[in-house]
């Protein structure tokens, strides 16, 4: 028994970025929401935030880039995202958000800007709500 347990130990400890799924979970949220035509400090519900990061294919609508994440639930992972550097940080950006994870701490954080800087004179719609998300990531 001790023979097989050693391989399975060695699977155990192999280091997480060497995935190419992964799944991360919203733990928090905060921001501000326009209320009372002033902006005013908010958490948000975050129960339901979920999102896939992996490695782009061939048959991706992105696939001139090394890495693609997005929603669940999402037809298309519109993010793009660099190769994860040597420290484990994976940078990824698409329209208004910009998603960071780190495959060594499995932590990631989502931070959304449409609404306070990028708001124009017709008013701020309720659903540009600036927030910074932070979040855990398991590998697939």
């Amino acid at each position: 028994m001790h023979k097989a347990l050693i391989p399975t130990l060695l699977l155990l400890a192999m280091p997480a970025y060497a995935a190419d799924f992964y799944i991360c979970t919203a733990d928090k949220s905060t921001g501000f929401i326009y209320k009372d035509n002033e902006w005013q400090a908010a958490n948000f519900d975050v129960n339901q935030n979920r999102y896939l990061v992996r490695k782009a294919t061939e048959d991706d609508l992105h696939s001139n880039v090394p890495w693609l994440y997005g929603e669940i639930g999402q037809p298309v992972l519109a993010g793009e995202c660099d190769e994860p550097f040597v420290t484990g940080l994976l940078n990824c950006r698409s329209a208004g958000q910009d998603f960071r994870m780190n495959t060594k701490t499995m932590r990631s954080q989502l931070y959304y800007w449409i609404g306070y800087v990028a708001s124009n004179d017709t008013g701020v719609r309720p659903i540009d709500t600036p927030f910074i998300e932070i979040g855990r990531c398991s590998p697939l």
